[in-house]
């Protein structure tokens, strides 16, 4: 194990590592909009995302939180009953074996006090990002060519699923 890891709310110093980390050739290659995001946008989006109370944007650290490991964003839905969930990975900590431990914390803290079903949109291709969902208690609830899609429901199973 690479040491502790401590998830947070996102703050305000972490605009720019998150952009470096959407901006990563790969991160783009499996996203769901795959564009590069200029700072400008990034910034003005990051800003409000903070202040959103539908967004939830958590950054997991190793250690002595110096080590950023990636970002969960938790957006809820209308009616606030569902949540997409989404990660992204520093690309410097890839291949650690950190991802589901990241966004198992994360769940964790999204979910204290709240009964909400997550779910999350995965492309085919991206089996790094499968794994991770499926460890953390997704469960596969449709696919097409280019996307799978995974729920996880509030039920007590689901939250114990992700605590794994």
């Amino acid at each position: 194990m690479p040491g502790a890891l401590i998830v947070r709310r996102a703050l305000p110093a972490d605009a720019r590592d998150i952009w470096l980390w959407r901006n990563d050739a790969c991160t783009r290659a499996m996203s769901v909009s795959p564009e590069e995001v200029a700072w400008e946008a990034h910034a003005e989006w990051f800003a409000a995302s903070l202040n959103d109370r539908n967004r939830f944007l958590y950054v997991g650290c190793l250690g002595d939180a110096s080590r950023k490991v990636g970002i969960c964003r938790f957006d809820l839905g209308p009616g606030r009953a569902l949540a997409e969930a989404s990660i992204n990975l520093n690309p410097a900590m890839r291949g650690l074996n950190l991802s589901h431990r990241l966004l198992a914390a994360g769940i964790r803290l999204f979910l204290a006090g709240r009964h909400v079903d997550l779910r999350a949109t995965v492309k085919q291709r991206n089996t790094a990002s499968i794994r991770c969902f499926t460890r953390c208690g997704f469960v596969l609830h449709g696919e097409d060519a280019e996307y799978r899609y995974y729920r996880l429901p509030a039920h007590p199973a689901g939250v114990k699923a992700a605590r794994d």
